[in-house]
């Protein structure tokens, strides 16, 4: 195994999983150091693994509570990559209109794009995904009742 230099604007590496043809177009489970949330197509509703198929975080039990307590739908499967829409289009299409990830020092983090490299190869397995719509409102609803859930366990130092 060789070692990779850290590109210093790429955050997280999510793992990704090939359907059984290969193709990455696949589910999302988690990140290395995180958890990953997708936002619905519609934008109200957040797709996530289902509860014992990834490592259930803190900042994650939080978020699952914070959309509880806002109403806000969870649909417990891994997030699924459509294929590309083309070879020649510079970008895919996803049926989600956001995504962010958790962990205890990012807390609930916009993705502002998410690219899918071949790691043998380390180049572009496919076009690459981007959010426009940042902040977006839902995962703004999101981090901001977190944010409260946490001050709500914390105690002052």
């Amino acid at each position: 195994m060789k070692e990779r230099t850290h590109q210093p604007h790429i955050n997280e590496v999510l793992l990704l999983h090939e359907d059984q043809d290969g193709s990455l177009s696949g589910t999302i489970s988690e990140g290395l150091s995180s958890n990953f949330f997708a936002v619905s197509a519609d934008g109200t509703s957040i797709i996530t693994a289902p509860e014992g198929t990834v490592l259930n975080g803190t900042v994650r039990a939080m978020v699952l509570r914070a959309c509880e307590e806002l109403n806000i739908p969870v649909i417990q499967e891994c997030p699924r990559v459509p294929p590309p829409v083309s070879d020649d289009k510079k970008e895919s299409s996803l049926s989600w209109s956001g995504a962010f990830v958790t962990s205890t020092t990012r807390m609930v983090l916009d993705i502002d794009e998410i690219h899918f490299i071949d790691h043998s190869t380390e180049k572009e397995a496919r076009p690459s995904v981007h959010f426009t719509n940042l902040p977006h409102p839902l995962i703004a609803k999101i981090q901001e009742r977190t944010l409260k859930l946490l001050d709500d366990v914390s105690a002052p130092l």
